[in-house]
């Protein structure tokens, strides 16, 4: 049971990621310059439309075992919304330093219809199916697997999934961070909700703020410093939460043998190779 539950979610994953690719690039090849190949509109088609449903019919039949959890208390809630503000924060003025385009004064949308897009596809509908895979159904399947383990796994098989570096550096830590909330209360409630904040933050909230500053001197500088005090907030708030961001279920010999199985399945090495190829391109 455990073996086949480990290759038809990695196998799921390797055709979720091969939906998503050759859908999005049949839409720029036969519909170039219509709302089909835009950016939202190829999400909405290949992820939406088809490879979300059809991750969700293969992987249906698995067993899915309850967890258990606890609310966050409200303190907890704090910390983790700083911890989560302040790694969002940090990769985004990171990420102002490293490329030009982000060093402009304009905003990330030029009309209502792509602030409602971004809005709609890449604020509210994206960070619900992607908790929904990344989070709720590995954890549920895998329950065999250690809750550490699945974290991890969560993390990189999400990372990858966006096919781009950068992307892939900020995405796995806020996704570590989105599965140990879900593996501490059990709830898809919380990991939504601070992906939601995350994404409108970067979204919306720190490019107004550059928007507001566009005469700035030494740009990349004033960004590095910005970029470097919120890591190092998000690292603090870390260390001071780190009891809430442990798990106390102790490792044993089935978890190690099946953590194993599950990285080293050919499945799994099938979509990792085939995310960092596409990063590649």
């Amino acid at each position: 049971m455990e073996e086949k539950t480990i290759s038809v979610l990695c196998g799921s994953m390797v055709l979720l990621s091969v939906i998503t690719v050759f859908i999005q690039a049949f839409l720029l090849w036969f519909f170039p310059g219509t709302p089909l190949s835009s950016p939202w509109g190829m999400v909405f088609i290949s992820f939406y439309l088809i490879g979300c449903p059809v991750f969700f019919i293969l992987t249906r039949p698995l067993v899915s075992m309850p967890k258990t959890g606890s609310p966050l208390s409200f303190s907890s809630l704090i910390l983790f919304s700083f911890m989560c503000f302040c790694m969002t924060a940090s990769f985004f003025f990171t990420q102002s330093v490293l490329t030009f385009y982000t060093l402009t004064s304009s905003l990330p949308f030029d009309s209502l219809t792509s602030f409602f897009s971004i809005l709609l596809f890449g604020c509210f509908l994206s960070p619900i199916l992607e908790e929904i895979i990344f989070r709720k159904i590995l954890f549920d399947k895998l329950s065999f697997v250690h809750p550490k383990t699945i974290c991890f796994f969560s993390a990189f098989t999400f990372a990858v999934f966006h096919m781009n570096f950068f992307q892939f550096i900020y995405t796995f830590f806020l996704g570590f961070l989105f599965a140990l909330l879900y593996e501490k209360t059990s709830s898809l409630f919380y990991p939504i909700l601070f992906h939601i904040a995350s994404n409108l933050w970067g979204s919306f909230l720190f490019p107004f703020i550059e928007w507001l500053l566009p005469y700035i001197p030494h740009k990349r500088i004033f960004y590095f410093i910005l970029a470097l005090i919120f890591f190092l907030a998000s690292v603090f708030l870390f260390a001071f939460n780190k009891k809430e961001c442990q798990t106390l279920v102790p490792y044993n010999s089935s978890h190690k043998k099946w953590g194993k199985k599950l990285f080293l399945h050919p499945f799994f090495l099938l979509y990792s190779f085939l995310c960092f190829f596409m990063m590649s391109l």
